[in-house]
């Protein structure tokens, strides 16, 4: 008889007799064997991190280091899924299947984040806004005397908004910014021009018998009520249009 020499790959070639593997020293084995593949799998994540994003296209596959951050890596790639079907179909033409066919996540993990593409498009714009105030607000809080800050804050701030007027739908629009977080970071770009219009105003470069928030608010709805501008150049010429009406030489 043929003795069984039971060569299994990783296991040393021995002669076992008559007698079967020992069933414990295969599991150690085992466990020992996924515990390295494992710490080699983890280390060349944790390379792939170092030097980039850690998954294919937008849906983070990867546990991160908890999974709240996890959590908000998916939550963000909803996110610009939405904004990637906004700016190519339009508000009113976004859909759950859709977001998550984008996303690259099923549509039962989608619904753990939103209940519906209402919420999705209120946390995507919520988003937006407040990435236009950041911008504004470092624009404001720049190098440069008050006129030329401010002047670029009405600039930056009549592109943003032809870009949103871009979007479509002017009914989801009008509903989206009615939610508690637009509302409060439109009340701080005001707050935000109106201090750069006080600061024009103590350089004698903005015209001072309207009050500073007044004046802002004028900026505000000037441009948005021009945001369905059709090329960029227009935008120049509106901000002009605003900046003669707080200029010094138009005061009565």
């Amino acid at each position: 008889m043929i003795k069984n020499t039971f060569t299994q790959r990783g296991i040393a070639t021995t002669d076992l007799g008559e007698s079967r593997p020992d069933p414990q020293h295969l599991r150690d084995h085992s466990s020992k064997t996924c515990l390295y593949f494992w710490r080699q799998y983890v280390t060349f994540i944790s390379d792939r991190k170092l030097r980039g994003r850690s998954y294919p296209g937008r849906m983070p596959r990867l546990w991160t280091d908890t999974v709240e951050s996890h959590r908000q890596e998916v939550r963000e790639a909803i996110l610009d899924a939405a904004g990637e079907l906004v700016a190519s179909r339009g508000l009113l033409a976004v859909s759950m299947s859709q977001l998550a066919e984008t996303a690259g996540i099923g549509r039962a993990t989608l619904y753990k984040y939103f209940a519906d593409v209402e919420q999705v498009l209120t946390a995507w714009h919520a988003r937006q806004v407040a990435g236009h105030l950041a911008q504004l607000t470092a624009l404001a809080e720049g190098p440069g005397e008050p006129a030329i800050r401010l002047r670029s804050a009405l600039e930056a701030y009549g592109r943003i908004c032809r870009q949103r007027a871009r979007h479509g739908g002017d009914a989801m629009t009008a509903a989206l910014h009615h939610s508690r977080k637009v509302q409060q970071s439109e009340r701080q770009l005001r707050d935000l021009l109106a201090s750069l219009v006080a600061e024009a105003v103590a350089a004698a470069v903005v015209r001072s018998d309207v009050s500073a928030p007044e004046l802002a608010s004028f900026c505000v709805h000037a441009l948005t009520a021009g945001a369905d501008i059709k090329s960029a150049p227009a935008v120049e010429t509106l901000v002009d249009l605003v900046w003669a009406g707080l200029s010094p030489a138009s005061s009565p």
